[in-house]
Order: C-alpha cells, then structure tokens, then sequence
C-alpha cells in the first residue's frame, strides 16, 4: 500500500466543523468523495448510479483539488475507528487512487467522508442535535432525487425542492443546474443528495463565489429516511436510526 503525503481528519474533527458551522452560519461547501467519484475521475469507469463522462470527471477533478478556505472536501481514505468494520464506514484505499492524491494534493488536509454516517450509527445523540440545528436553518435549497415529503420529515421546510433523476442525473444537469443557481442567489443552506452530481453542482457554486452553505447529505439522508440502499445502511438495522430520529 502506498504511504499518504495528505491527511484526512477524523470524524470528530469533522463533525465539529460542521456543527459550528450551521451553528454559526459560515459558509462552506462540504462534498464527500468515494469510491464511485475516484472510479469515474481517475479511472473513467461507470458508478453504480452514473455513466462515466469526461465533464463530470474534470468537474469531480477540480473541486477536489481547489484549496479555498470554504471547499470543504471529504475522501473516503480516512483512519479506521471504533464500530468500523468492512463494509460498515472502513476506509477505502485502493493504491491506485491513493497514487492519484498522492500526486495532485501533495500535504493537504481532508475532511472525513462519512463523518456524518459515523455520528448516526455510533454517536446518535451529537446526531440528533445537529439535525435539530439543521432543522432551524431558514431558506433550505434541496437537490435530489428523494420526495419533498421525506426530506421535510427529517429536516424541516424547504424553501425551494429542487428535483433530479435517481440514476444518471449529470446527463441533464444543465437543466435543473439554472434552478440551483437563481435559488442560490441570496445564499441559503443547499442540502445535495444527487449522487456524483452533488459534486458537480458545488463544484459550480464554488465558482460562482457562492456565499451560503452547501451540505453533501448524500446517503445520510438515505438513512435517516430508511431507504436501505447502501451496505451500511442495512448492515447498522433500523434501530440505529430510530435512536437518532428519537424526539427530531
């Protein structure tokens, strides 16, 4: 395995920054790249969800490599730690993509992908108090795939739905991208669950000078609504999300 010249943080660390963030009203943009991203963006492989296109892969590309103080970018290459185990939240560090950082983020420092997914199974009430803050943040922008419903059951009003395709969604992304951005327009709280394209769009709200926040919920929110789509989503059972969803 190849030794790492960058570090990826804790899920502490990053969930503290995300906490004081929505608390405090910072903007940033927080995305979480896994095994699907690197997939597409360095190998130009298909994701489960998403064809492999070279404008998603430099979009993926250049928000992962940007240092601006806001880009909050979290890889999936992190430390393993207590109620890890395979298949439920382990790292993922195939050499090939490790080589890959290694080359074009020489000394960086990440953010933790899954630090959200962690705090749900393994710290359920630091998790409840964040979705109780995320709940009291006005002008939710939502862009994904998953019913308005759902998503104001978790997380309180929105203020503008934005709705994507479940699979393939990058393909028309220049159609739902106008809403994102005229919504984005006087900042906001923008909670992405649209797979790789989540990355995409905050890549574009990056160059847009986007002053608001922009929070990569992905498969999270697939767990908080109990949608058992992913691995650790089933393998964590449906009472680890009645203990954070207890009084929400």
């Amino acid at each position: 395995m190849a030794s790492k010249n960058f570090r990826v943080q804790s899920t502490y660390e990053t969930f503290q920054t995300l906490y004081n963030a929505i608390t405090t009203a910072r903007p940033f943009i927080y995305s979480r790249y896994g095994d699907g991203d690197f997939n597409v963006m360095v190998s130009g492989h298909d994701d489960s969800s998403q064809v492999a296109s070279m404008p998603l892969a430099i979009e993926l590309a250049d928000l992962l490599i940007d240092e601006s103080p806001n880009n909050l970018v979290g890889i999936c290459m992190h430390e393993k730690e207590p109620g890890m185990e395979p298949g439920l939240l382990e790292g993922w560090d195939n050499p090939i993509f490790v080589d890959w950082v290694n080359e074009y983020c020489v000394g960086r420092e990440f953010y933790n992908a899954i630090a959200l997914h962690y705090y749900c199974i393994c710290k359920s009430l630091d998790m409840r108090h964040f979705l109780f803050q995320l709940r009291k943040v006005p002008n939710k922008i939502f862009v994904g795939s998953i019913s308005r419903e759902l998503v104001e059951s978790v997380l309180g009003p929105l203020e503008h739905y934005i709705p994507t395709e479940d699979v393939d969604c990058y393909n028309n992304i220049e159609q739902w991208w106008p809403e994102v951005a005229a919504a984005t327009s006087k900042s906001g709280l923008v909670i992405g669950a649209a797979g790789l394209s989540t990355r995409a769009m905050n890549q574009r709200l990056l160059v847009a000078g986007f002053e608001g926040q922009s929070l990569d919920l992905g498969s999270t929110l697939d767990f908080l609504i109990g949608n058992e789509n992913r691995t650790w989503i089933t393998m964590a059972g449906p009472m680890a999300r009645r203990r954070v969803l207890c009084n929400v």
